[in-house]
């Protein structure tokens, strides 16, 4: 019997005959052909004629995902041309105040808070922050429910040293 056992086992040496780990895996990565980020913007400018001072509230500005099948969401940043006036959450001697906000398109209208305030730097999108408490703001936006209703209020300054500014706001999807 000791034979036979020692004749098996020097069989399955001598033939390679071994056992598989259990389990095997492997990796499998595919592409979605026709995809990438987008974003675009239904007007390329508002032109707003106003006094020192004052507030100017536009109308809806449809801002869709054009990603071809990806959730997206946004951030938004302001940039001056001439660099006349500076941006804040208030408006000043130079500074004017720009406030956006995102809602489920169609919309009659945004409700404006500080948070909402477009600064020189990127900021996310998010129910709060350029939501106005909606939560299908530019956080999240589905392929299959791209538009949104942006609206902006802008607020002049209270004095000028030069009575003319372009801004540039951008909307990027990330």
């Amino acid at each position: 019997m000791k034979r036979c056992i020692l004749l098996v086992l020097t069989l399955l040496a001598l033939t390679g005959i071994s056992y598989a780990a259990n389990p095997a895996s492997m990796t499998i990565s595919c592409t979605i052909s026709g995809t990438s980020l987008g974003v675009t913007i239904s007007s390329a400018s508002w032109t707003v004629s106003a006094a020192v001072g004052a507030t100017v509230n536009s109308t809806v500005i449809k801002v869709s995902n054009s990603s071809g099948g990806l959730t997206e969401s946004y951030k938004i940043l302001a940039s001056t041309t001439s660099n006349h006036w500076t941006l804040g959450n208030a408006a000043g001697p130079d500074k004017a105040c720009l406030q956006a906000v995102l809602k489920t398109f169609p919309s009659a209208s945004g409700t404006f808070g500080s948070e909402d305030s477009v600064s020189f730097a990127n900021q996310n999108c998010s129910t709060t922050l350029f939501g106005d408490g909606d939560t299908n703001c530019g956080s999240a936006v589905s392929y299959a429910s791209p538009d949104r209703a942006m609206f902006l209020k802008l607020q002049t300054p209270t004095s000028v040293s030069n009575g003319s500014e372009t801004i540039s706001l951008t909307i990027t999807a990330y």
